[in-house]
């Protein structure tokens, strides 16, 4: 079993945790470059377009924690309370709108983020709470939220 909650679901405390980890990469998708197209969809376009490229056979290192829309398209079939994520949705300056798009696909009530250092919690427009963490952060979950995440 992964010691990981990356495209995955996980029950804990009564709640459906999601996870989302990696970053956008220009050279793969980046949705605030304006056009918010992606270079490539799955990992395998990219490994056929650029089959020299392979680090011990799979995606070159640098690719090996970006975000794919294959993952997204993945989670956006599973429901969950929350959305954890290494990237920030559109609450941050530096965020990305199709975080908050994704969960709300998926049901998601809160995302709980990391990536930026800053503490802050915001509601997105579509009424998902983000809980953005802090560098090495922690968040106690008040448990008169818990049955509502």
């Amino acid at each position: 079993m992964p010691k990981h909650i990356n495209g995955r679901v996980i029950e804990a405390g009564g709640l459906r945790i999601a996870g989302l980890g990696g970053v956008f990469r220009a050279a793969v998708w980046h949705p605030k470059d304006g056009s918010g197209e992606p270079r490539w969809r799955r990992r395998q376009e990219y490994l056929g377009a650029y089959p020299m490229e392979r680090w011990r056979g799979d995606l070159p290192r640098q690719h090996r924690s970006s975000i794919w829309p294959e993952d997204l398209d993945a989670l956006a079939d599973i429901r969950a309370d929350v959305l954890v994520t290494h990237e920030a949705p559109s609450s941050h300056p530096y965020g990305f709108e199709i975080l908050g798009t994704l969960a709300e696909a998926m049901g998601v009530q809160t995302i709980i983020h990391g990536h930026l250092h800053q503490a802050y919690e915001a509601t997105l427009a579509n009424g998902v709470r983000v809980v953005g963490l802090a560098k090495a952060g922690v968040y106690e979950w008040p448990d008169d939220r818990a049955a509502a995440a």
